[in-house]
């Protein structure tokens, strides 16, 4: 069975994604960073079941832990669109895509990780649990790789 309405939670993601690709990044670095390919493969093949899977479950707000993890999906999706606004306001600077918020690192990488694995809770998918986690092992040591890389290649 189809729920569209539950598109929500993966279009809520893509909108400052969609944002980024009409404005690119400036001062990108001349050589890009190099990932492991299976960190690249566990990357998409999360992103795409992440953002596919919602289609399949009903958003569901029954209980205490479904509203918990609902309000814990509306903080993550909010700092990580202050950290989009963040990007857009210092220039679309490339650096701002992997700095830190605060003593949190790579917050663009770990809240819509964080949304995700919440959503899992909000529409009872296991389905949607294990795509996140396997997004998060590709996309949080990629997201390392390249702030490292950008801050070798800044000094």
């Amino acid at each position: 069975m189809f729920y569209p309405l539950s598109l929500i939670i993966s279009g809520l993601v893509l909108v400052p994604n969609l944002l980024f690709f009409l404005a690119k990044p400036v001062k990108t670095p001349a050589n890009p960073s190099k990932e492991p390919v299976f960190l690249v493969v566990c990357e998409r093949l999360g992103q795409i079941i992440c953002f596919i899977a919602p289609l399949f479950y009903r958003l569901n707000f029954s209980g205490a832990w479904e509203i918990i993890a609902a309000l814990g999906m509306v903080l993550m999706l909010l700092v990580y669109y202050f950290c989009w606004i963040r990007f857009f306001t210092h220039g679309r600077e490339y650096r701002w895509l992997y700095e830190p918020l605060v003593f949190i690192p790579i917050p663009m990488a770990l809240f819509p990780l964080g949304y995700f694995l919440l959503a899992s809770g909000v529409t009872h998918s296991i389905v949607m649990l294990i795509s996140a986690l396997v997004f998060a092992a590709g996309h949080i040591p990629i997201s390392l790789i390249q702030y490292k890389h950008k801050q070798n290649v800044s000094t």
